[in-house]
């Protein structure tokens, strides 16, 4: 086996003509795959836990500063708590 040529890339996963290719270190293989997802697609998710607890807690406090009671819609009540008055 031959020495890889003088400042070829390391052997691995390199994106060519829309999808992923082998190189081997010395050749390009046979072997290729789609390429993979961006990260990207899980933006919305991440918006969601950052901003929802601050919009809740803010929903919690305009209950509260009318004397409503409010329950967070994604808790779990392990202990149960007082309920709110009959109106």
């Amino acid at each position: 086996m031959q020495p890889p040529p003088r400042g070829a890339p390391p052997p691995g996963w390199y994106r060519q003509a829309g999808a992923q290719r082998y190189w081997d270190g010395m050749q390009w293989t046979q072997h290729m795959a789609p390429l993979a997802r961006s990260s990207s697609s899980n933006i919305p998710l991440w918006l969601f836990l950052f901003f929802g607890p601050i919009v809740l807690g803010i929903m919690g406090m305009i209950s509260a500063n009318r004397g409503d009671y409010y329950r967070y819609p994604v808790a779990f009540r392990f202990i149960k708590g007082p309920t709110a008055p009959a109106k």
